[in-house]
């Protein structure tokens, strides 16, 4: 009796691998193309994305800084190239990444680094630096797009290279990676591209908001209305105590000293260069007020430029032989040596 069970499940194997041998050539003796994907959308997930076939889901957590998160990985691998997403819901969104998309975006980038990243450092922990450092994310830029804050990444792991897209949509996070050899050819940027966020707005999805420690700012457009003068300035008298532009003084407000700004460790990890401009308030009495970024970088950089405007010192400009508050924009150039 027990042979008999035995032969009879391995006819059954037999019989279910035929079958679907039989369906894998009638597809293709019927010219069905390699490039007809399907649309995915998993119900409650709020997202849709164009993949290969439809994966399953795995349950999967991630965590950085003060932000824990989980959720389901959709994962799958066609053609020599891997395709994912990471529909997450954070357990509780700490108040100040909700109030600072900036700050969120980069302990979600964190969480994208430990979940594709990490696992071939730990893997090649014992190589050589240089082949170690072939495994990475790479910051692009923002992407704002979708609606929400968002960022886009390169992904390189070894000879493949590919995209990744972070979104943070109130308390959900989504991560979108894919990477293959070559990336083109994958199909990388096609499914990259066709996600999409099917959620309604969201009363608790973060802001975009100034860096820590600065004021609002105002642009140099209408420093007389800015100045506490209460409102229009009286005809025929000059206000000397709302701030001037550059144009508008006798001598400019001379630099004394320009600290440079830290590099951090994080922004060093996802090679971050680029430049960031702030607009600062050099004012009468020596001081600098007001700091407020006009572009931006992640990962601590707009933090550090802020940090080192507020260190500036300077002569203070000067009207009519008076000093007086002058607006000035400063530039902060960040690079990797």
């Amino acid at each position: 009796m027990k042979s008999h069970k035995i032969n009879l499940r391995a006819v059954l194997l037999a019989l279910l691998c035929c079958t679907v041998n039989t369906t894998v050539v009638a597809s293709r003796a019927q010219g069905v193309a390699s490039d007809e994907w399907v649309k995915f959308a998993p119900p409650d997930e709020g997202f849709t994305v164009v993949m290969p076939r439809a994966p399953f889901p795995l349950a999967q957590t991630g965590k950085a800084g003060a932000l824990a998160v989980a959720g389901q990985r959709y994962r799958l691998r066609h053609d020599n190239a891997e395709y994912a997403v990471w529909s997450f819901k954070a357990e509780k969104l700490p108040d100040a990444l909700r109030k600072d998309a900036e700050s969120y975006l980069d302990q979600c980038a964190e969480i994208a680094w430990d979940l594709l990243v990490e696992p071939y450092w730990k893997k090649f922990k014992n190589s050589a630096p240089g082949e170690l450092f072939k495994y990475n994310l790479a910051y692009e830029r923002a992407s704002p797009t979708s609606g929400y804050p968002s960022r886009s990444y390169l992904l390189n792991l070894g000879d493949e290279r590919g995209l990744t897209h972070i979104y943070a949509v109130g308390s959900r996070v989504y991560i979108i990676a894919a990477s293959g050899a070559p990336r083109e050819s994958a199909g990388v940027e096609r499914f990259v591209k066709s996600f999409a966020l099917t959620l309604q707005p969201l009363p608790d999805a973060p802001v975009v908001v100034a860096a820590a420690g600065t004021g609002m700012g105002v642009g140099p457009g209408r420093g007389g209305e800015e100045s506490g003068a209460g409102g229009e300035a009286k005809a025929q008298e000059t206000n000397y105590s709302r701030t001037f532009r550059s144009s508008e003084v006798t001598q400019k407000a001379q630099m004394r000293a320009k600290p440079e700004p830290s590099y951090t460790e994080p922004a060093r990890k996802f090679g971050v260069t680029g430049t960031v401009l702030v607009r600062a308030v050099l004012s009468a009495s020596g001081h600098v007020e007001r700091v407020t970024p006009i572009s931006k970088l992640p990962h601590g950089l707009t933090q550090e430029a802020v940090k080192a405007a507020h260190k500036i010192r300077f002569e203070p400009a000067i009207k009519d032989g008076r000093p007086v508050s002058q607006y000035v924009t400063i530039e902060y150039n960040f690079n990797i040596y």
